[in-house]
C-alpha cells in the first residue's frame, strides 16, 4: 500500500476546515478534484475517514487517527527539507523554548544578549507554563526544548540532559539577622507559601520531609512565582525555591536565602526534549549555549 504526501496534505486541510468546499479554494482546487483524492485516499486505507454533513465534514476515528499521523509525517518531510538547506548557508532558523516561572531570569536574558551578538539569525522564542504544562508541549513538539528544574526521572518519549544542579533554599523576609543555614526540620515549622502539587519542588520537599521524619506547614500554595514574593516580603509566609529564582531579590536585599540542610535540597537543572524529533543546527547550536550559560552561572549559587 503506497499512500501519497499530496493526499495526506489535501486530508488534513479538509480536516482542519471542516469542509471540503473551502479547502479546495484555499488550495486552488476544483471541489470534485480535491473529494476524488479523499476518496483515493480512502481506497488506500480501505476505510472512510470522512462523514458528510449538511454543516461540512467530521473526521471519523479513522480519520482522527490518520490526522495524528498525517500531522507527524508532514512535519518531518518540513524538518528534513529544513535541515537539508541549513547544511549550506549561514545558520538561521527559529527555536523555540519553554522556561517555567522559577527559571533564573538570567536564562532569558542571558540567551537573548548572546544570541544577539554570536547567532543573529536565529529567532528565539519564549514561553512559560508550569512544569506539567512545560512538557506536555515538549511531547506535544508545539516547542523545541523545555527548561526545567527535575529529579533524576525517565520521562516517556523525551530526552532530559541535565545540565547542572542547584540548591532549593530556604526564603524570608529581611527583617532581622538571621544565620546562613537552617534545619530542614526548622523548615518545616515555619508557614509557608508553595506551589501547588504535583509541582516538582513540592514532591521534593515532602519526600524528603518525609524521609527524614517531618511534615511541612504549606499554609499557602500559589503558582505565581511574584505573589510568592510578596507575600514572604510581608513576613506573612516563608518559601523553599531554586535559588536562581530568587537571586534579584536577594540582591535587593528584599528576602534574605538560608541554605538548607539536614539534608540538604537539591535540584537538578535540565534540558528537555522530544524523541522523536532530529534537531535542525539552530536548535544544536541553541542547545550548546543553553548547556554553557546555565552551568556557568554562579547565580545557580550553593553558598
Amino acid at each position: 500500500m503506497r499512500v501519497e504526501i499530496r493526499r495526506l496534505r489535501y486530508f488534513v486541510r479538509v480536516v482542519d476546515l471542516k469542509s471540503l468546499s473551502r479547502a479546495a479554494d484555499e488550495m486552488n482546487l476544483a471541489q470534485p478534484a480535491l473529494g476524488m483524492q479523499i476518496r483515493k485516499l480512502e481506497d488506500e486505507l480501505q476505510t472512510h475517514l470522512l462523514v458528510r454533513h449538511s454543516r461540512g465534514v467530521e473526521p471519523t476515528e479513522a480519520g482522527q487517527l490518520l490526522r495524528q499521523y498525517a500531522n507527524d509525517i508532514l512535519q518531518r518531510i518540513e524538518d528534513a527539507k529544513q535541515a537539508v538547506r541549513e547544511l549550506s548557508g549561514p545558520l538561521r532558523g527559529s527555536v523555540r523554548l519553554a522556561t517555567t516561572p522559577s527559571t533564573p531570569p538570567y536564562v532569558t536574558i542571558g540567551l537573548i544578549q548572546l544570541s544577539a551578538v554570536q547567532l543573529p539569525n536565529i529567532k528565539i522564542k519564549f514561553q512559560e507554563a508550569m512544569n506539567a504544562t512545560m512538557l506536555d508541549w515538549v511531547r506535544a513538539e508545539e516547542v523545541d526544548f523545555g527548561l526545567a528544574h527535575l529529579s533524576d526521572v525517565r520521562l516517556d518519549g523525551l530526552i532530559v540532559e541535565p545540565l547542572v544542579q542547584e540548591s532549593a533554599v530556604f526564603v524570608q523576609a529581611a527583617d532581622r539577622p538571621l544565620p546562613p543555614t537552617i534545619s530542614l526540620s526548622e523548615v518545616c515549622c515555619h508557614p509557608l507559601v508553595m506551589p501547588a502539587r504535583p509541582h516538582h519542588l513540592r514532591e521534593l520537599l515532602h519526600s524528603t520531609a518525609e524521609q527524614a521524619g517531618h511534615e511541612p506547614d504549606v499554609a499557602f500554595e500559589i503558582g505565581s512565582i511574584g505573589t510568592i514574593m510578596e507575600l514572604v516580603e510581608r513576613n506573612i509566609a516563608c518559601t523553599v525555591l531554586p535559588r536562581g529564582a530568587v537571586q534579584r531579590y536577594l540582591n535587593d536585599g528584599r528576602v534574605v536565602a538560608r541554605t538548607v540542610t539536614d539534608p540538604g535540597l537539591r535540584l537538578t537543572v535540565s534540558l528537555v526534549r522530544s524523541r522523536r524529533r532530529a534537531l535542525t543546527r539552530a536548535q544544536v547550536t541553541l542547545r550548546g549555549l543553553i548547556s554553557d550559560l546555565v552551568a556557568s552561572e554562579p547565580a545557580r549559587g550553593d553558598a
